[in-house]
């Protein structure tokens, strides 16, 4: 019997092995390699404009029935990615991979004057900004990854009021991680990885930003840098990793990221926040767990059957 199960068990690990190898296996929701639809840019100038023709699948355009633009590789060496302009409606982009608008300094995505949109699990890399909000207020920012772009990660500009950014990666950019800039007020910005970038955050003009458990560092000039020490634009960052235990550095007492004045570090993190740079799958947090219950139940059925069929063959 001992031998019997020992076999099950090897026989299921080696199916385990050639899974993993094909590369097939769903960790608990999605593939591990997603299926994109390669797609020419988008350009979006009104709430009427939200058509299949713009590669919207779904949705009314209210807040519990969004227009929905999702799985989609878009190329946006011509023109940026995905252009939205002077919308109100509710939509969401997801699960997106826009990239190579940098030699011709064209971003991923642009939103301007809109309010309402929400931009999920979107890779943005290797354009001239990753994403670029103008006038656009009340949006939301997660699940990103932002990197190798050529300017700015993530633009807040001209009074984009009232977004939040949260759970980004947001690294290799050759200037700022996220600039916020020109009147662009109550933002916040939590659990959000921010590294490898010239500023980390630089803020100009900007009130009441709330940035909040993130990690800041190996930025190579500023974690944070407020360019303006009015007390209206003091930033709130306290509850950040800044890359040391001791905090940040410059006007801060640390060796960690440097930090300017006017802007508000203790209490900080001393040691980095766990799980910003990682969602676990929707589906549950071990992966491939269904297919190890699968192969689990399948040894039991084998061992039970022929244990009936010796028990048949004694009877006999």
């Amino acid at each position: 019997m001992k031998h019997k199960l020992v076999l099950v068990l090897g026989v299921g690990i080696m199916l385990v092995l050639v899974v993993l190898a094909s590369r097939c296996i769903d960790f608990g929701g999605e593939e591990k390699e997603e299926k994109k639809t390669y797609s020419a840019v988008i350009c979006i100038t009104s709430n009427s404009e939200f058509t299949s023709e713009n590669s919207v699948n779904s949705g009314s355009g209210t807040e519990s029935d969004p227009y929905i633009i999702e799985d989609l590789d878009i190329d946006a060496s011509t023109a940026e990615g995905i252009n939205i302009r002077n919308t109100t409606v509710y939509f969401i982009i997801r699960n997106c991979v826009i990239h190579n608008g940098k030699s011709n300094e064209h971003g991923g995505i642009f939103l301007y004057n809109v309010t309402n949109g929400k931009i999920d699990n979107v890779t943005s890399y290797n354009n001239f900004d990753g994403i670029y909000l103008v006038s656009s207020s009340n949006n939301t920012i997660t699940k990103c990854t932002v990197y190798d772009n050529s300017f700015v990660g993530i633009m807040l500009y001209v009074s984009s009021d009232n977004n939040t950014v949260s759970n980004c990666s947001i690294y290799d950019n050759s200037e700022m991680g996220i600039w916020l800039l020109y009147s662009s007020n109550n933002n916040i910005i939590s659990k959000c990885a921010l590294y490898n970038n010239y500023v980390g955050i630089l803020s100009e003009y900007s009130s009441n930003t709330e940035i909040h458990h993130c990690n800041i560092y190996d930025n190579g000039n500023y974690g944070i840098r407020n360019r303006y020490s009015n007390h209206e634009y003091l930033i709130n960052a306290t509850y950040n990793w800044w890359g040391s235990a001791n905090g940040p550095s410059d006007v801060g007492p640390g060796t960690g990221d440097a930090v300017t004045s006017n802007v508000l570090y203790d209490p900080w993190l001393t040691e980095p926040v766990e799980g910003v740079d990682w969602t676990p799958p929707e589906g549950g947090f071990i992966p491939g767990f269904n297919l190890i219950i699968l192969i689990v139940g399948i040894g039991v059925a084998i061992i039970l059957f022929r244990r009936r069929k010796k028990r048949l063959i004694n009877e006999k």
